[in-house]
């Protein structure tokens, strides 16, 4: 094993110091995002509007265990923010507290790792402090719902360091309390599943002799099971979700360059983490193809690997750092598209530590000149700064979602999200410009479509919202929700025609809002008091009936039948009907009562 030129005592002291150092560098690099709020994509679903969080029944951990949340199974992520939700309410900063407490650990554990594989180096020490304040960290740390990522890194770090301390051919504590560390990760996220891989290479590292030797190979069976198992039902998951994509307008060789791409673009970022965002679209994919760049991605990659290789035996280091990285990156490339971006910074968290212990090597390896130690901290210093403005852009998800379209002006998620925000804040025709403006660039999104429909029903332009609640079922036929609010749309068409005196018209609307949502007890009210003003009183009385077996104490309703039923000479039920609206607090039901001299 090459080991540095520089070392420094074996000491507890110093990886206890250096970790500690480590995690605060990495507490002080997020300081900005207690003041953040939560953004209005995946923290409302994940957290604030998430009525399971906080509750500890059994319904809660049937729900934690047993079922996918946006097509991810990962239990112990839920439960961590539940934990929150629990300590700190429903205030933003408790999230991104517990999310940069962890970071924290997770920098130390890398600080860890580092002193486990150089031991008496500074190398740990070096890539904690790059781990801990590298800019593209930031939307794993200063996202709420990206709790996963942390959380997951955490356990994983657990796992390989108590798989380094296992004596090698023994099943000891530490092999079980690697296993139990491994699967907690994989509940917490199923990029996990990596973990026994890493451990391979870990175990290479320091004895290379014994890498494919059956004995050895076998400590690794019962983790591989755990990875196949937890990434089947990681895939049934996203295919659940609907987030496993098929883009028809790239072919296979498409995808691969795409993929290829993605590698180098996390390599160049490393380098120069610059022009950040939350959403990286895929390309444009024109007549004559990709743009050239893509078919560039291999040959970089290729002559990368070729480099590995030849200096590999010189310099073994570059197999152990690369090979975490490739490793960990790889069922993140998009060669099986998930959701909807070409490359997202979270995915680099974890594949992150094996670049970091490899530039933490270099460093370590110029100790003996003087300088290095002030291009490191200037360069530490630098990225902390970095990661500090990073972490404002997630203010909110106005400040957000702004920052993605600066720099691609065609993405309508990115309209979406700030739409949504709009809509939260009571906004409408500010969120429908934005909506609109999604739809320019794509106008199959469908959830868009859906949005629309709903600003248009608060504004009460109901035309629109018709229009485009139609050209969401379209794109999403039979979809129950959606043919609820067309119920809903219906009926307030009707109650405008009904107001305006058009009772026949408002009658067919008020059916049809029936057709499409039978559950809706204000339109059987709206029908039965249109069949009475008709004299249809045998109609208006089905009408009424079924509207209060919906909604039993409706006081208007109830009024309404009571009159229908004096207009129909049925005094006794007409006066049983008015009193119970008069005791529900109608007061037009305790004023006819008072013109009736009828006692209440």
């Amino acid at each position: 094993m090459a080991n540095p030129k520089t070392s420094i005592p074996k000491k507890h002291s110093a990886l206890t110091w250096g970790a500690v150092g480590v995690a605060l560098l990495a507490f002080i690099a997020y300081l900005p995002a207690l003041q953040n709020g939560f953004v209005e994509w995946d923290d409302n679903r994940y957290v604030y509007e998430n009525l399971m969080l906080g509750k500890w029944n059994r319904a809660a951990w049937a729900y934690y265990w047993g079922e996918y949340v946006m097509g991810n199974w990962h239990p112990l992520t839920m439960m961590s923010l539940s934990l929150d939700k629990t300590l700190f309410g429903a205030e933003p900063w408790g999230f991104h507290f517990t999310n940069m407490i962890i970071h924290a650990f997770n920098s130390a554990g890398v600080v860890w790792i580092g002193f486990r594989l150089f031991p008496g180096t500074l190398t740990g020490i070096w890539a904690g402090a790059l781990f801990a304040v590298h800019p593209l960290h930031v939307e794993s740390v200063a996202w709420a719902a990206e709790r996963k990522d942390v959380l997951y890194t955490f356990f994983v770090l657990g796992s390989l360091i108590s798989w380094s301390y296992r004596k090698k051919g023994d099943y000891n504590k530490y092999y079980y309390i690697s296993l139990l560390l491994f699967f907690l990760a994989c509940t917490a996220k199923a990029q996990a599943v990596v973990t026994p891989v890493l451990a391979w290479l870990m175990d290479t590292w320091n004895t290379p002799a014994r890498r494919f030797q059956m004995k050895a190979l076998l400590a690794y069976v019962p983790g591989l099971i755990i990875s196949v198992i937890i990434g089947i039902v990681a895939i049934d998951a996203q295919a659940e979700g609907g987030n496993i994509r098929v883009f028809h307008q790239y072919s296979i060789i498409d995808q691969f360059l795409i993929g290829a791409y993605g590698l180098f673009f996390y390599l160049y970022k490393t380098i120069l983490p610059i022009a950040q965002s939350a959403y990286y679209p895929y390309p444009i994919k024109s007549e004559a193809g990709l743009p050239f760049y893509y078919w560039l991605a291999p040959l970089v990659i290729a002559a990368i690997v070729g480099v590995i290789i030849y200096f590999g035996k010189k310099l073994p280091v570059l197999l152990l750092g690369m090979g975490c990285f490739i490793i960990a990156i790889l069922p993140v490339l998009q060669w099986l598209p998930v959701g909807e971006t070409m490359v997202s910074e979270r995915y680099y968290y974890l594949p992150s530590i094996g670049l970091c212990i490899l530039i933490g090597y270099g460093f370590q390896y110029l100790t003996h000149h003087k300088y290095i130690y002030y291009v490191g901290t200037i360069l530490i210093c630098g990225l902390l700064l970095l990661t500090q403005q990073r972490t404002l852009k997630w203010a909110d998800t106005y400040v957000l979602f702004l920052d993605v379209l600066n720099q691609f002006p065609n993405v309508p998620v990115a309209y979406n999200n700030i739409a949504n925000q709009f809509t939260a804040d009571k906004d409408y025709r500010r969120a429908i410009a934005f909506y609109h403006a999604a739809l320019k660039y794509r106008p199959d999104y469908a959830i868009g479509h859906h949005n629309l429909g709903n600003n248009y029903t608060h504004i009460d332009s109901l035309n629109k919202a018709l229009f485009h609640f139609h050209k969401f079922l379209s794109l999403k036929p039979g979809d129950t929700l959606v043919l609820h609010k067309l119920g809903t749309v219906w009926s307030k068409i009707g109650n405008q025609l009904a107001s305006s005196g058009n009772l026949d018209s408002a009658a067919i609307c008020f059916r049809k809002a029936l057709v499409f949502n039978d559950a809706l007890p204000e339109c059987y009210g709206n029908l039965g008091n249109i069949y009475a003003i008709k004299k249809e009183y045998d109609a208006a009385d089905k009408m009424f009936q079924e509207a209060l077996r919906l909604n039993p104490g409706n006081e208007s309703t109830l009024f309404n039948y009571g009159l229908m039923l004096y207009q129909n000479g049925q005094l006794e039920k007409a006066v049983e009907k008015i009193r119970q609206a008069a005791a529900k607090g109608n007061p037009s039901a305790a004023q006819w009562l008072q013109q009736m001299g009828v006692s209440q």
